[in-house]
């Protein structure tokens, strides 16, 4: 009876004491937002004997060029000296290798994962379509260079290496309901769907990947938003470059080097241009992708003659605008171009005129 009660006593009370028992929580890390700019701050590594992670006072970001630091308090005050400091608005990343990991330690969503490269292999020499049935059999896909040798991602594969696509998902809503008074309380997501595992597994909610979820009352004007995508944007920037390697996978107990892409942003209107810093879909620059300019020509239909963007000139004019000396150099360059700098153009392979596509509800 006593060893029994011990074995008893051993046993988890919760799904949370459960998960950490067995090492099962997702790998997070929480940032400090800034209540005013939106700015993040990832947690300092505390000395040893203090009481968990830190944090700066005060937010530091200069938000338009030339101007003072923001200067916003990021911190609820501390109860005591032995007391944790706790962020005003909090942003939990949850890692995105972590998530990978967690689709690679299942076999089935691995062979599926690498079915999707073999299949695009197998067909990658055969006519084209007359219509696309996957997202592997577009145009987009089969031009998507690894490097400027100009392999392909999915073709050129060494050894048993992972390579992966990715859609991208930004949006917003209000978590408490329209009211009355039409209150614009609004949180966001950022999400990513595995474009290797088929549609009927694709997004069940255990296959998909929350980023994190974008704190209210209000959405991030402008390019804020980008604050909150540098920590997703960073983990792919690697695996992008360098690569990932898992010391083990469900199918590769020796491990296996991965890469992974976004391929696609798949959002409504007003999330897809806050997401690429492009202008609003309501300015003279309503379009992403042709290079039609003035509401005048919002009803053209000469569709011969439209030229599409040229993605090499957004990414020099975002670039330029993230440079600026000052705000009026940043609004002549917007005025211009209709761009601003997007944390997504840090992805050497990320073009807006192609990249982007509105989501089939809104289509």
């Amino acid at each position: 009876p006593n060893a029994q009660a011990e074995i008893l006593t051993q046993l988890p009370s919760s799904r949370k004491d459960a998960m950490s028992r067995f090492h099962l929580s997702g790998q997070t890390t929480t940032y400090a937002a800034c209540p005013s700019c939106d700015c993040t701050y990832a947690p300092i590594l505390s000395a040893i004997g203090s009481f968990g992670p830190s944090y700066p006072e005060l937010c530091s970001n200069i938000v338009t060029p030339g101007a003072q630091a923001c200067g916003t308090n990021l911190l609820y005050p501390r109860e005591s000296a032995s007391a944790p400091y706790t962020p005003i608005k909090p942003f939990v990343y949850h890692h995105f290798n972590d998530y990978l990991a967690s689709l690679l330690s299942q076999p089935s969503i691995e062979t599926a994962m690498n079915q999707a490269c073999d299949n695009f292999v197998a067909a990658f020499n055969l006519p084209a379509p007359s219509q696309v049935k996957s997202v592997f059999e577009a145009r987009f896909l089969r031009e998507f260079y690894f490097n400027e040798e100009q392999k392909s991602l999915f073709l050129d594969r060494p050894g048993n290496e992972g390579r992966f696509a990715f859609a991208l998902c930004v949006d917003f809503f209000q978590a408490e309901g329209k009211s009355l008074r039409n209150s614009q309380n609004s949180v966001g997501i950022i999400a990513l769907a595995c474009l290797n595992i088929p549609p009927e597994l694709r997004y069940k909610p255990e296959n998909l990947y929350l980023a994190g979820i974008i704190p209210g009352p209000r959405e991030p004007e402008l390019e804020r938003l980008n604050h909150y995508m540098c920590p997703l944007v960073g983990d792919l920037e690697i695996s992008w470059s360098n690569g990932v390697y898992f010391s083990r996978t469900a199918l590769c107990p020796h491990g296996r080097l991965t890469r992974s892409a976004i391929a696609v942003g798949i959002f409504d209107l007003p999330a897809g241009r806050k997401a690429a810093a492009l202008a609003a879909s309501t300015s003279h620059w309503f379009c992403s992708v042709c290079s039609l300019h003035g509401t005048q020509h919002l009803r053209r239909t000469d569709f011969e003659n439209w030229h599409s963007r040229n993605g090499s000139t957004l990414r020099k004019a975002a670039m330029q605008w993230r440079d600026a000396a000052s705000s009026t150099e940043r609004k002549n360059i917007f005025t211009k171009y209709g761009v601003r700098w997007s944390e997504l153009w840090r992805l050497p392979y990320w073009d807006p005129t192609r990249m982007l596509v509105i989501d089939s509800m809104h289509c």
